[in-house]
């Protein structure tokens, strides 16, 4: 899968489960009104993010960025599994 059809999908979904996150936190209570100045700034910083990533992105071969995001990924999961084995005792 090319990455840039990679990086779609992956925002489709983010933006989804994101946006139903969001939707049970304000109705439990936990986003209140303190909450809402931190949102211009956290605009920002998704804009930047865009930004930079579409950088990276035109300077990254398919081929490394598929082999970085294994990487990335077994990363991850070795991460849960020593957070479940070691911390969570």
């Amino acid at each position: 899968m090319p990455k840039t059809i990679f990086i779609a999908t992956s925002a489709v979904i983010d933006l989804s489960v994101d946006s139903s996150r969001a939707f049970v936190y304000i109705l439990n209570g936990y986003f209140t009104k303190a909450h809402f100045k931190y949102i211009p700034f956290l605009i920002i910083l998704s804009v930047l993010g865009t930004w930079f990533g579409k950088i990276i992105l035109t300077k990254v071969s398919d081929y490394f960025f598929k082999y970085l995001l294994i990487i990335v990924v077994i990363i991850t999961c070795l991460f849960q599994v020593f957070k479940y084995f070691f911390l969570l005792k």
